[in-house]
């Protein structure tokens, strides 16, 4: 659908700056009416005396003249369908000591006015009616004099309402609704920033990422309490219900910031309400989107590097710059023909006693002289920025006149930062961007680090969290209007507490995806760190995006998810890493139709055959990126080890990218339905072909609007494409042939002697591409029990991981190729002085990858990496076994309180899950006996997993101890953690060590955390776990 055209431009006095709308501003329409070239006054609106109807020919508005008040009766498309029946206030009010007016406090002067908006040569005519409302009873003070509602509607199914308030200088209001109506329709979805939906018909909203929405059902605000959220202080307003039957979209205005430059007077806009409709049997987030797309940025696919994980510090010199960009060019940009769009230095570029100038250490002369080194190249600059300052030394700001924000207690916990909406540092901030894009021809800016939350006095906007928020949000979109209007090709990529609200597109294409830059989950037993990485980022997804009912209106493919890691900072992938596995990453994070394609990569790290994979998925990404930015998340939590997906339709072309985490082949249902956003007829025939990791025709024959089941080998990721028309083949290629003859053997002495277990495979005489060994063992996360292995009487040590309930051990079995692998496993007792009561599951598996007799295609369009052509993934269940108990933990010992003065030393030991090393979240104090014994340790490595943890005691503690002692554990931030298994051992005179009783009991810091279970800590603190001796 087209675009609307801009409205003749008229600039106005504003504490943002000189502003300029894109769209409609009713402002030039009260004051500007005389200037408009293109504007035709037409005769007062006289349809009916009592009645207007706002309508084209899809959808209509009807308004109703009550004593006075033109109230909505009525929405409903031109035919009368979809109708839904109101009962409207029309606008409300909230002044700031809590008092309401409405229009029943106003009366109109006059009849609706129509006017007409016309481009040149466009084609395109917008009707805009406005009714003007003058107080018809004293007011109080702080009320506005005047207020102007302005209706809008164009020739597509939605139309749009704004207000004018007409104010003194110095006023403020708290809240402005802008739709308030009573109705019966059925209201679903809504929240900060996200539209409702009425009777599965309508969509209603502001364009404002801050706006709020409201209907008489409670809404789930999951998407907006997921990963680094900005938490707003609504005030009067936080926690409250819904009035049942009323629909309300509002935003929180506060001080009145803007005055017409001619006219001089004082005026609160209001954001903009849409309401509109799709095309009749769309669903509803079809027809959203439909909307969307016609006001939002266009999407655009764009390959960027960024410094991050690869040159820090003095590594950002132009030369060593430089160095990178050429070995992006030499090894992928050239040989794939493919076009960096910004190459991006990340924090530290800046000095840091200045607001964003260059460090002149590292570019004497400015970035002019690195941006046309790059630009003789065909690529361009682009930069970071942490536009709060939060990179920046803010006692030099401050004592340089900048000010800082002061915080709500969410935001409290983070760094100090300036306050964006504060007129003397904005105004800087405005200069600096002007000059950094003039002089590097910048064609990227990241917006980092804006907190949006600032509570001080004396910053432009009023002390309270909701005002404050609102006033930041409006300079934070003020300013990226303003780089788009000093550079119009710029990429502007929001990340930092944002949100996912769908209005921001109207102002940038890429939003962040809401969790850390990168990480592990390790909650289902893989073998690698990128598979981690791959569940992790998915997982984090599949939280926000697995409810077709309510997930957010921002797509997959609107993100940013931090990019493809390999960099001397973090190797993502760490040391092990094979060449599948960085495929499978690399094909999954293009899988997931990101428009913005970021490497976060030192060349040095790459070689000849991981470039070529990156070249091939990169060269596919760019090549059919116009399908893949129609991504929609499918299937199962990564982190319960089901397949996920991603569903891409445009017309009648499907790609779909699935990866199996489990080592065990699974099916999924893949939907074919309005849900992945197909639009086309029902019944239709398509036929498919795997094009990742091989190529292959499917027999089989999809129909739309019927869903399908695809079966994805275990640990893998694969891609599928589909095509109108029936299958090309009958049959595929000849599976690999079975493999026989694996043994097990499985023997249990006393569990003094602990178990054994033979497993025999014979390796058939084939190129295998892989051919390894797994053993799981569940269970395992509390425990000490060694293991030793041997393979064909020879000690081995496997490659292995670990997680939350598990251990991993894979066992390369390819060097036995045409001969027999005889894999023992034993477990002896451990001398330790902690060991389980329980008992373990263990599964063996054997995961291949076996040739098969197909020829290499020639293929006519880019395809993704073949490496894998010749080969189908095989993996297969070997054994599925208890393990015999470890010997269980010794009883308590007798220990007399004589024997108590004289011990040597002492030690607690406990279990931890989800302690946080970061300093902020450090302080957990641990006392036993009431003695202090310092802090909880942190996990290490991975957060969210069970983990064995020593504190050992001074001489001065041990003094403490008696036959029954009290351990607490404190809990002073706001880390959401767990622990239990505390016990105490003591080493007697005699050398012996003794231990108290083992306390099994969970114990979680927060109810309301994810992995919360047990006794919750009540005042920060546990309860009081006795550790007693005999």
């Amino acid at each position: 659908m087209d675009r609307p055209p801009p409205i003749a431009l008229f600039s106005q006095e504003t504490d943002l700056g000189t502003s300029r709308s894109k769209m409609f501003d009713p402002m030039r329409f009260v004051c500007f009416f005389s200037h408009f070239i293109f504007i035709l006054p037409l005769n007062v609106f006289a349809e009916d005396a009592e009645t207007l109807t706002i309508e084209n020919q899809l959808i209509r508005r009807i308004l109703r003249n009550d004593n006075g008040i033109w109230r909505t009766v009525e929405f409903s498309r031109a035919d009368g369908s979809d109708r839904i029946a109101v009962q409207s206030d029309e606008l409300a009010i909230r002044l700031m000591d809590g008092k309401t007016v409405t229009l029943e406090d106003y009366q109109a002067e006059g009849k609706p006015e129509e006017l007409l908006r016309k481009e040149a040569g466009a084609g395109h005519a917008e009707k805009v009616y406005q009714i003007r409302y003058r107080h018809r009873k004293e007011l109080p003070a702080a009320a506005p004099t005047e207020i102007v509602i302005f209706y809008r509607i164009g020739n597509q199914p939605w139309m749009w309402k704004e207000a004018l308030l007409f104010m003194k200088e110095g006023q403020a209001i708290d809240r402005l609704d802008v739709e308030r109506f009573k109705s019966s329709a059925r209201g679903e979805r809504g929240g900060r920033g996200r539209p409702i939906f009425l009777n599965r018909a309508w969509f209603m909203g502001l364009e404002y990422p801050g706006g709020h929405t409201a209907h008489g059902s409670p809404f789930d605000a999951l998407t907006e309490r997921i990963g680094n959220f900005s938490y707003v202080n609504l005030g009067p307003d936080e926690g409250k219900k819904p009035t049942g039957g009323w629909v309300t979209m509002w935003h929180y205005p506060g001080l009145v910031r803007v005055r017409e430059t001619i006219s001089g007077k004082w005026v609160i806009n209001s954001k903009s309400a849409v309401a509109g409709v799709g095309s009749k049997g769309d669903s509803m987030e079809l027809a959203f989107l439909d909307y969307l797309e016609t006001i939002r940025v266009p999407r655009r696919s764009f390959l960027h590097y960024n410094s991050w994980y690869d040159l820090r510090g003095g590594g950002l010199r132009i030369d060593s710059l430089m160095k990178t960009f050429k070995g992006f060019k030499e090894n992928l940009l050239d040989p794939y023909k493919l076009k960096m769009h910004a190459f991006v230095p990340d924090d530290g570029w800046q000095n840091r006693n200045s607001i964003s100038e260059p460090n002149r250490s590292l570019y004497p002369d400015g970035l002019s002289p690195l941006a046309r080194q790059l630009e003789s190249l065909d690529s361009r600059l682009g930069l970071w920025w942490a536009i709060n300052g939060y990179s920046s030394n803010i006692g030099w700001g401050i004592r340089n006149g900048y000010k800082q924000a002061k915080t709500n207690r969410h935001f409290s916990r983070f760094r100090p930062h300036y306050c964006l909406a504060e007129p003397k540092y904005y105004a800087e901030v405005r200069k600096r961007t002007e000059q950094l894009i003039r002089s590097g021809n910048l064609s990227y800016y990241k917006h980092d680090f804006n907190n949006m939350n600032c509570l001080a006095e004396g910053h432009g906007h009023l002390p309270t969290d909701r005002h404050g928020h609102e006033a930041l949000l409006d300079t934070e979109l003020d300013f990226l209007d303003y780089q788009r209007k000093l550079q119009p090709d710029i990429f502007l990529n929001c990340t930092n507490w944002i949100w996912f609200s769908p209005w921001w597109l109207k102002h940038a294409e890429t939003l962040w995806m809401l969790a850390g830059d990168h990480g592990y989950s390790r909650n289902w037993p893989q073998l690698s760190p990128r598979e981690w990485a791959m569940s992790y980022r998915d997982q984090h997804l599949y939280r926000i995006f697995s409810n077709p009912q309510n997930r957010p209106l921002v797509s997959v493919s609107d993100l940013m998810t931090h990019g493809i890691i390999q960099g001397r900072f973090q190797r993502l992938g760490g040391n092990q890493e094979t060449l599948r596995e960085w495929s499978d990453y690399v094909m999954l994070y293009y899988g997931r139709g990101v428009q913005l394609k970021e490497l976060y990569i030192t060349p040095d790290l790459i070689d000849k055959a991981r470039w070529d994979v990156l070249g091939r998925a990169t060269r596919w990404a760019v090549d059919y990126s116009e399908i893949l930015a129609n991504a929609t998340l499918i299937g199962g939590d990564p982190n319960q080890g089901q397949i996920l997906g991603y569903v891409s339709w445009l017309a009648d072309r499907c790609i779909i990218v699935l990866r199996n985490p489990d080592i065990a082949e699974q099916r999924i249902r893949v939907p074919f339905n309005q849900t992945v956003r197909y639009r086309g007829e029902r019944g239709r025939r398509f036929h498919g072909r795997v094009i990742y990791p091989y190529v292959q025709e499917l027999p089989l024959e999809f129909t739309s609007y019927l869903p399908f089941d695809l079966t994805v080998p275990g640990a893998s990721v694969h891609v599928y494409e589909l095509d109108a028309g029936p299958p090309v083949v009958k049959s595929g290629p000849p599976n690999s042939e079975e493999w026989k003859g694996i043994t097990v053997e499985r023997s249990a002495a006393g569990s003094e002697k602990g178990m054994k277990i033979d497993i025999q495979v014979p390796v058939p005489d084939e190129a295998l591409a892989r051919c390894d060994l797994y053993l799981i063992i569940r269970g395992a996360s509390k425990t000490n029990n060694p293991f030793r292995f041997t393979l064909n009487g020879d000690s081995i040590k496997p490659r292995s991981a670990s997680g939350s309930g598990w251990k991993l051990l894979s066992f390369d079995l390819t060097a036995h190729r045409g001969g027999s692998a005889d894999l023992s496993i034993s477990r002896t007792t451990t001398d330790e002085l902690f060991r389980s009561s329980g008992s373990e599951q263990i599964d063996c598996w054997l995961i291949a990858d076996r040739p098969v007799d197909v020829s290499i295609p020639s293929m006519d369009r880019n395809m993704p990496p073949m490496n894998w052509h010749q080969h189908r993934r095989q993996t297969i269940q070997v054994m599925s076994s208890k393990l015999a108990a470890a010997a269980p933990a010794p009883e308590p010992s007798a220990v007399s309180e004589q024997q108590l003065k004289k011990i040597k030393a002492a030690r607690i030991r406990l279990m931890i899950f989800g302690s946080n090393s970061q300093a902020q979240f450090r302080d957990k104090p641990v006392t036993l006996n009431g003695v202090p014994l310092g802090k909880l340790p942190s996990n290490k490595g991975v957060l969210d997993a069970w983990q064995q943890v020593f504190i050992d005691l001074t001489p001065e503690q041990m003094n403490s101890l008696r036959r029954t002692n009290e351990l607490i554990i404190a809990n002073r931030t706001d880390d959401m953690f767990k622990m239990t298994g505390a016990c105490l051992a003591v080493q007697l005179e005699d050398g012996t060590w003794a231990l108290t009783t083992l306390d099994t009991t969970v114990y979680s810091s927060a109810p309301n955390w994810a992995h919360s279970e047990g006794e919750t800590f009540k005042n920060n603190r546990s309860g009081k776990i006795e550790l007693k001796f005999k």
